[in-house]
């Protein structure tokens, strides 16, 4: 059993890190910033009452686990459901997400099972399911708004960005007035940065993205004054290309749209929302074995086979113009 002094000085040097890192607010995107004056605030009125260790850890924890300190995060709810609180619901719910990032989906379950009422339901069928048929919208959007901070620094995202905004342009000779382009699932604006560096703002780029948080990121982009994109909306690829407000000259896509076993609706849906001659460029992950569909639960995507998506491909009636294979390391 930890001792009083021993629980008291740990949470003493959380609230020392806490203050001194105070000082770099201005430097995180919005979101975070608020987790983090949350995290202050639980702090300071902490060390006048102790009662408030509980609210204090939560928080901390949550704030650990939006910047990706993840075994950071499990220190602060497991403190919470072992000492300050024992069997606290809310924490053990927190724990289970934690452990789902962490890829270790038993001890997600386990704490999942423990935290009752606060358990997220639909996390805990996804991970109990046998067959997984897609990443469900509202699991993926918190995995995606747990992930954006993250992003910022994916140098391998940036890399395939590159890839495919070059890929996609070889085929285009001229930019025409009025060109529009689609990013479906933009994460934290890789591509549009390319794109704001290839082509003269001729264009009109609108983002989206499932996660809000990876939304916020997105839209703090600017170049001096100008921002890179002109729109961006918090929805699902199915549900932005389902509303057909614009056809595109341009759709596309890193690795945004490998959350489901079957490609054939959304490669129909964005032939139905492109002008004639439109391209449709994006990245997916390929198997490393002969089965046609993978998928990899502990990182929430989707592989697939080159044969797979060239058939579905033809049968939403694209031809394709190139297929380019990248190897970067995970």
């Amino acid at each position: 059993m930890l001792s009083f002094n021993l629980i008291r000085n740990v949470y003493k040097q959380a609230a020392d890190l806490v203050a001194e890192s105070a000082k770099s607010f201005n430097k995180l995107p919005a979101y975070i910033i608020e987790l983090k004056k949350s995290a202050l605030e639980f702090t300071k009125t902490a060390l006048h009452n102790i009662s408030d260790m509980r609210g204090a850890n939560i928080s901390l924890g949550r704030y650990h686990h939006a910047q990706g300190n993840l075994n950071d995060a499990v220190m602060r709810f497991w403190l919470v459901s072992k000492f300050i609180m024992p069997n606290d619901q809310e924490a053990y719910a927190y724990l289970g997400w934690t452990y789902y990032m962490k890829g270790k989906l038993n001890k997600a379950l386990a704490n999942l099972a423990l935290a009752g009422d606060q358990a997220d339901k639909s996390l805990t069928q996804f991970l109990q399911e046998d067959e997984i048929t897609q990443i469900p919208d509202n699991i993926l959007k918190q995995y995606r708004d747990y992930k954006a901070i993250q992003s910022l620094s994916n140098f391998n995202h940036a890399e395939l960005a590159l890839h495919l905004v070059q890929n996609i342009f070889q085929h285009i000779d001229e930019i025409p007035k009025n060109f529009k382009i689609l990013e479906l699932n933009c994460e934290t604006g890789f591509i549009g940065k390319e794109i704001y560096d290839k082509l003269d703002k001729n264009y009109y780029l609108t983002a989206s993205d499932i996660s809000p948080n990876m939304a916020s990121l997105t839209a703090e982009l600017k170049d001096v004054k100008t921002k890179i994109y002109d729109k961006i909306e918090i929805n699902s690829p199915h549900k932005i290309l389902q509303s057909r407000k614009v056809i595109y000259d341009v759709i596309c896509s890193s690795l945004g749209i490998s959350f489901e076993k079957n490609l054939s609706d959304i490669f129909k849906l964005c032939a139905k929302n492109l002008k004639p001659k439109g391209l449709w460029g994006f990245v997916l992950q390929l198997t490393e074995h002969k089965e046609d569909v993978k998928l990899a639960r502990t990182k929430n995507y989707f592989s697939y086979s080159q044969d797979y998506v060239t058939q579905n491909l033809k049968l939403a009636k694209f031809e394709i113009n190139s297929i380019k294979d990248l190897y970067i390391d995970s």
